[in-house]
């Protein structure tokens, strides 16, 4: 469920191509660790949207899995702490944007 100003939040990443994107691409989707609320955690969900366009809109979206590794160095990249994953019942990787 969405809630406004929430601590944590979850990301679903969209793509226009069939590999999920580069780590620039995914990267550039999530959020500045600065903008959420401190210590809140962001999880990355594994399977991307593919954004169709023209005659394949038609047939609906795409979902494209995103590897972990992936996610996991987006969020490092965009400077998340305390990155994780998980492939237990759901695969989710995770960062916790800094505290002050």
């Amino acid at each position: 469920m969405w809630s406004e100003g929430a601590a944590d939040v979850a990301v679903l990443i969209e793509t226009t191509t069939d590999d999920c994107g580069s780590l620039a691409e995914i990267a550039a989707q999530l959020p500045d660790p600065a903008a959420l609320q401190t210590n809140a955690t962001l999880v990355v969900l594994a399977r991307a949207v593919q954004n169709v366009t023209s005659w394949r809109r038609w047939l609906g979206r795409r979902s494209i899995p995103v590897p972990r590794a992936l996610r996991c160095t987006a969020l490092l990249v965009r400077g998340y702490v305390d990155i994780g994953a998980t492939s237990e019942d759901e695969d989710l990787a995770w960062g916790r944007a800094r505290g002050d």
